[in-house]
């Protein structure tokens, strides 16, 4: 009997330990959406567009880009914004398959714009309502 009350108590203390308010802080997004471009106006019919935080205590935001070159990007979630602040952007040439997975796009994007340290877009997400990006891919 002493053992099983010794252990009620000490998961009733775990239980309140994991309740505490140490639980992750989510900041605030903003919807941001747009299309991707090459220079010649053509859209870029598919790949993924990814916003990296210049302040590293952000988080990196991502959308599919869709046929007609538009997309939507996500934080926490698919769709649900971007936190405010300056983003390097990269553009990646990949599409799913009818499996869900991930299989290099047909599509030939500059390599200056895969990579955060070559890239050379830069956007900043403010915090006034909905915003709708032009990238151009030069």
């Amino acid at each position: 009997m002493l053992r099983y009350s010794l252990f009620c108590g000490l998961f009733a203390v775990c239980l309140c330990l994991g309740c505490s308010r140490n639980n992750p802080k989510f900041e605030k997004t903003v919807p941001v959406r747009g299309t991707v471009a090459f220079e010649n106006g053509s859209p870029l019919t598919s790949g993924l567009i990814t916003f990296h935080p210049k302040d590293t205590t952000k988080g990196d935001a991502r959308g599919t880009v869709g046929s007609d070159g538009r997309f939507e990007l996500g934080t926490y979630g698919k769709s649900d914004g971007v936190m405010l602040g300056t983003y390097t952007v990269t553009v990646e040439a990949i599409t799913y398959d009818r499996n869900g997975n991930l299989t290099p796009a047909p599509v030939r994007i500059p390599n200056k714009y895969t990579d955060t340290s070559t890239s050379d877009l830069t956007v900043e997400v403010k915090e006034e309502g909905d915003q709708d990006m032009k990238i151009v891919l030069r």
